[in-house]
């Protein structure tokens, strides 16, 4: 990034190192969530999707290519858009249903 060329060559490769635990981190506690079911709320499930898509985002800006900022940006754009939506939507299925908990969800007709 032109801001500070060395020290984001210095720092890029932690940068993406860190990236790729977010995104294995955030994968596994969504995965987690939505396969034991343990009071799995729907908000909590976006929540940790979501640190595994800011774990891109950091993957992208550390590239320090044009394409992997670009895309970088488009993603926590699209990111914003996205869950914005999909809590509304856990608001419509909570006022829906009286609540956002995937096990009594499972159930629900």
């Amino acid at each position: 990034l032109p801001v500070a060329p060395d020290g984001m060559r210095t720092f890029a490769p932690y940068l993406a190192a860190f990236a790729v635990v977010g995104i294995v981190y955030g994968s596994l506690a969504c995965l987690a969530l939505a396969r034991t079911g343990a009071k799995g709320d729907l908000k909590r499930l976006i929540a940790y999707s979501s640190v595994g898509h800011m774990g891109f985002v950091l993957l992208g800006i550390a590239t320090m290519t044009p394409t992997g900022v670009n895309g970088a940006l488009f993603a926590n754009i699209a990111h914003g858009l996205i869950t914005g939506l999909l809590f509304f939507l856990v608001g419509a299925i909570k006022d829906r249903y009286g609540t956002a908990d995937l096990d009594t969800l499972a159930g629900a007709t």
